[in-house]
């Protein structure tokens, strides 16, 4: 597991832009934190590095799933909401993982026998106003 501090906006992104070279489709990542942690600036600021308008990247959680155009799909879950794995399962969460997308998942811990093998697991902890810590694991060379 790699630490990365991050204390602007700018440090996102070039986190973000970092991770963006070394994904591709059918990759799986994780995010996790507290609410307002930062999970949905970070993916903003993925999808905008993978190519797709950071605009239209919302925090997912009355929709369950947004999907974004970018140099690849990208579909973004927010599990934070979803009461059991059949309510997921359901929404249609066992579809993603065909191969045609990056997925990325809040609240993981929500639909954990859900998600296959292997992951990239990114863990957020607020440590202030702009400072974070990102916990990166499931990479090789990051």
């Amino acid at each position: 597991m790699q630490t990365y501090p991050v204390d602007s906006e700018v440090a996102t992104h070039a986190l973000a832009q970092k991770l963006s070279l070394k994904i591709q489709k059918g990759d799986v990542i994780t995010l996790q934190g507290t609410l307002g942690a930062g999970k949905t600036t970070f993916v903003r600021a993925l999808v905008e590095a993978l190519g797709g308008d950071p605009i239209q990247v919302s925090s997912p959680t009355f929709s369950i799933i947004h999907h974004y155009d970018a140099l690849v799909s990208i579909a973004h879950v927010d599990a934070y909401r979803l009461g059991s794995e059949a309510e997921a399962i359901q929404a249609g969460i066992e579809d993603l993982f065909d191969g045609d997308h990056i997925v990325l998942i809040e609240w993981p811990e929500n639909i954990l026998n859900l998600i296959p093998d292997p992951v990239i697991q990114i863990q957020i902890q607020w440590l202030g106003e702009m400072e974070r810590e990102f916990y990166i694991s499931g990479l090789e060379d990051f």
